[in-house]
């Protein structure tokens, strides 16, 4: 049971670019453990008898049923089309419409065309990388990265920025020139925001980060009473 349950909470985060983290639940006999998953770490609860322990049950559930969906996992940025609502294209692909926001509040909306890279996704912990080829809203084609950065490395965009730099200040301008035309050029870049605020991990855990040395605690949907 737990083998099944942790490779299909890593299944939902390899194949859905929609979900942020996951939950998921384990019941034999009469115990219960709760399960969680992001790109950062793979969480589970002490167990709990739950014909004992029926409140925590029932809180379980509601806060479940009463989560918001940014609660609950889903990426408010990245929104799926129905595959059956694109007859134009036989193999019924899903096309996702993706929000980029950069650092002056400006959004911009593109659309998916296809994949290029998603093979670093597929890791229990990871950067969860994806590449697509997608168009903005007048046709235009472009790359998309999507990437869950480290909290204490810079965004790609500002490390070619930096490297330019370097060239320019250390060797011309002509050697500027001719190093940024094997660099791809960035058109908007920026982090991904949930709930008016940048999507961070200490966000996802409410700011109640896990230590092996003591118990985690987490708070599920707008439940006030924490579920041990």
């Amino acid at each position: 049971n737990v083998a099944q349950l942790v490779y299909n909470l890593l299944q939902i985060m390899f194949l859905d670019p929609c979900r942020r983290f996951t939950f998921g639940m384990t019941m034999q006999g009469r115990e219960l453990r709760l399960w969680f998953a992001c790109c950062g770490f793979v969480l589970t609860t002490k167990l709990c008898d739950f014909l004992k322990d029926h409140a925590r049950l029932v809180h379980l559930f509601v806060s479940f049923a009463f989560s918001s969906r940014t609660d609950f996992g889903w990426d408010p940025t990245i929104t799926c089309t129905d595959p059956a609502s694109n007859p134009s294209d036989p193999r019924k692909r899903r096309v996702y419409s993706i929000e980029v926001r950069n650092d002056q509040g400006e959004v911009r909306w593109f659309e998916t065309i296809r994949i290029l890279a998603d093979y670093a996704a597929d890791s229990t912990v990871s950067s969860a990388t994806r590449v697509w080829l997608v168009r903005d809203k007048q046709g235009v084609q472009y790359v998309l990265k999507d990437v869950r950065l480290d909290m204490d490395r810079l965004p790609e965009h500002e490390i070619c920025a930096q490297i330019l730099a370097d060239a320019f200040k250390h060797c011309g301008a002509a050697d500027q020139a001719t190093l940024k035309r094997h660099f791809l050029t960035s058109y908007v870049c920026g982090k991904v925001f949930v709930n008016d605020g940048v999507d961070t991990t200490d966000g996802i855990m409410h700011q109640e980060l896990p230590t092996i040395s003591s118990d985690s605690m987490f708070t599920l949907g707008k439940i006030n009473n924490p579920l041990p």
